[in-house]
């Protein structure tokens, strides 16, 4: 694989995040549906790892659940300059309800 096929791929991952209804993408659902049974906090990385995404396609995912609140981050705040852990998501009610 060279690395334009590589972004091809990538690229075509993002373009199906954008969905023609009101409801999720399958593997937006899914995520969430995953949030919901676990009923746990996840970083992005972790979950690109669960389902085997790029980072940046699973940043898109987070982006869009969040955008809806239905998933949630606590805002972290840097009290030195070492190293930070990730931020954590939970799923939120309306995430729950959907």
């Amino acid at each position: 694989c060279d690395k334009n096929s590589k972004f091809d791929e990538r690229e075509e991952q993002i373009q199906k995040l954008t969905p023609d209804s009101d409801r999720f993408d399958k593997e937006c659902e899914d995520i969430l549906f995953f949030f919901f049974e676990e009923d746990r906090e996840f970083s992005v990385n972790q979950i690109a790892a669960q389902f085997n995404l790029h980072p940046s396609v699973a940043k898109a995912h987070f982006d869009t659940l969040a955008k809806d609140r239905h998933i949630w981050s606590q805002p972290h705040i840097i009290v030195d300059d070492g190293p930070h852990p990730p931020p954590k998501f939970y799923i939120t009610s309306s995430g729950r309800a959907y």
